[in-house]
């Protein structure tokens, strides 16, 4: 038997294995963004009617942000940011075309205006011929919830702090008075 030759492999079985593999590329693609929990966008970076428009997305950024994808599609990107993120979008789409791959914050709005934070990134890769941006949002409510707490919990706890030292200073304050005042 030959180096690397695995002999529990019988030529069925490779058969099957190398039909496995021969995948369309727009199969696995489908499969592995549809398989995300994360909102995912293909963004055209070239139409100049529509900046950033939206050719792709996944069923995530649907749910996510309550649109069924035939009103997602077509759309621009900064259609789902809230207004004052908007501004923002043409330097970000500028950058991409550039080769900038970008990771920022920012606020998203869903189809009833709730606004909530994504983490983005994004860079631009060849698709079917074309030059678009890749990009996967991340929903960071719960992480954002945890650090305000966090800092809430910060704030309370130098308030105790700066509270304790006062009241000791003021204790102390008072023994000097005492001492004074006694000594007299």
């Amino acid at each position: 038997m030959r180096r690397g030759q695995n002999k529990t492999t019988s030529p069925s079985s490779q058969s099957l294995l190398s039909n496995a593999f021969e995948l369309r590329e727009e199969d696995l693609f489908a499969l592995f963004s549809e398989q995300l929990p994360d909102s995912m966008y293909l963004l055209d970076l070239d139409d100049q009617d529509v900046p950033g428009k939206i050719i792709y997305t996944n069923d995530a950024a649907c749910r996510i942000h309550g649109y069924p994808r035939e009103e997602m599609i077509g759309r621009s990107i900064n259609e789902l940011d809230k207004e004052d993120e908007a501004r923002k979008s043409d330097s970000r789409l500028d950058k991409l075309r550039s080769g900038e791959v970008l990771t920022f914050e920012e606020e998203r709005r869903r189809k009833d205006g709730t606004p909530f934070p994504v983490e983005v990134t994004a860079r631009t890769v060849e698709w079917k011929g074309r030059r678009v941006a890749f990009a996967i949002d991340r929903d960071i409510s719960d992480r954002k919830q945890t650090e305000d707490a966090l800092q809430s919990s910060e704030f309370q706890f130098d308030n105790l702090i700066t509270a304790s030292e006062r009241q000791a200073q003021e204790r102390a304050l008072l023994d000097r008075v005492r001492t004074i005042l006694a000594d007299e």
